[in-house]
């Protein structure tokens, strides 16, 4: 292709990025997620403050550009929040909040929790309320077995214990 049709950097940062896409599912957090919010919206004002001194550096225009994307976007979803908590009281279903031991196979367990969208984080076994596999383990109970539909294959896990946080 000619280099003539080729958008070049002009060094500026004059680019527009792109917003961060705010989810359509309603913005449930826990206490922590708000917490997280709320220091996330904090660390990001301050950097943007920080970053404003230096507006004709392109690298630094550059980055405050994307740490007010990332500030609206953070702020957004905090002034949509809505704090689900269930603790103090006990459900003696699975609900939002939830902290799950669910056994895999015979004497294979592992924690699972159910809590907000950005508060996610399948490795550390926080599943979004709308996930599949939270959507299986809502309105359970102590000692039922549930199946997991996925498209590699169904799989079986009992629920061993749940507490709300």
């Amino acid at each position: 292709m000619s280099r003539a049709f080729v958008k070049e950097d002009d060094g500026e940062g004059s680019e527009q990025l792109s917003p961060r896409p705010i989810s359509s599912i309603p913005n449930y957090v826990t206490r922590e997620g708000y917490a997280a919010l709320e220091a996330e919206v904090a660390r990001l004002s301050e950097e943007r403050r920080g970053l404003t001194k230096d507006r004709n550096d392109p690298k630094k225009s550059r980055k405050l550009k994307e740490v007010e994307r990332d500030f609206r976007y953070f702020k957004t979803r905090l002034e949509t929040a809505k704090v689900v908590d269930h603790s103090g009281s006990a459900p003696a279903e699975i609900l939002f909040g939830a902290e799950i031991v669910v056994e895999e196979e015979p004497g294979k367990t592992r924690t699972l929790c159910i809590v907000g969208e950005d508060e996610a984080d399948p490795q550390q076994g926080k599943l979004c309320w709308a996930s599949p596999l939270a959507d299986t383990l809502l309105g359970a109970k102590a000692g039922e077995t549930v199946v997991w539909k996925r498209p590699d294959g169904d799989r079986t896990l009992k629920i061993v214990s749940f507490q709300h946080c």
